[in-house]
């Protein structure tokens, strides 16, 4: 049986993830070199040029939900120490510079992201989570992408996340802003 290889992450670090009765213990992922986060950039470009191609009318960046983007953004995962992980600054840019370079590829017209600041999904946490995308979103809202989708509470794991204020993602962000279970969070 041939090697399978180890999942990628922004460090190395224990990691969960949800199955149907809670979260499980998953393979130890290895850290991403550097030459790697740039090839994951060039695949973010050429897979949103072949979704046009195909005839999508444009693409989601998902930055949200525990995946890759996301763990770039989250100190609980990413412990990095050279320019994608530490600062705020620094966490948020694998994700702009994917947005950036789809942006470049197709469009800021064809060009929408999501995130979820405060779900802690597949146990991957922040610790303080407003500075992080307030300052994304500032980003996000400069690059003149079409629309920032953003899941409002938490979708998965604990439900008594901190408070968050996505009124000033609202403010920060002037393109569509389309609030995922906005009902649940604008009481």
């Amino acid at each position: 049986m041939a090697q399978r290889p180890l999942p990628l992450r922004p460090s190395v670090a224990e990691t969960k993830t949800f199955v149907n009765n809670g979260f499980a213990d998953v393979s130890e992922p290895r850290a991403l070199e550097l030459d790697e986060i740039k090839d994951i950039i060039e695949d973010f470009r050429k897979a949103s040029a072949n979704a046009i191609a195909a005839g999508f009318d444009g693409v989601e960046i998902h930055g949200a939900n525990g995946y890759l983007l996301e763990q770039f953004l989250k100190d609980g995962a990413n412990q990095r120490t050279d320019e994608y992980g530490g600062s705020i600054e620094n966490r948020a840019r694998l994700l702009l510079e994917v947005v950036a370079a789809v942006k470049d590829e197709i469009g800021a017209e064809r060009t929408g992201v999501r995130i979820s600041p405060v779900s802690p999904a597949n146990a991957i946490s922040i610790s303080d989570p407003q500075p992080q995308y307030d300052y994304l979103v500032e980003q996000l809202d400069a690059l003149g992408i079409v629309y920032l989708h953003v899941v409002e509470g938490a979708t998965g794991g604990p439900r008594d996340v901190s408070p968050f204020d996505y009124g000033s993602l609202r403010r920060r962000f002037k393109n569509t802003y389309i609030g995922n279970q906005t009902a649940m969070t604008w009481r």
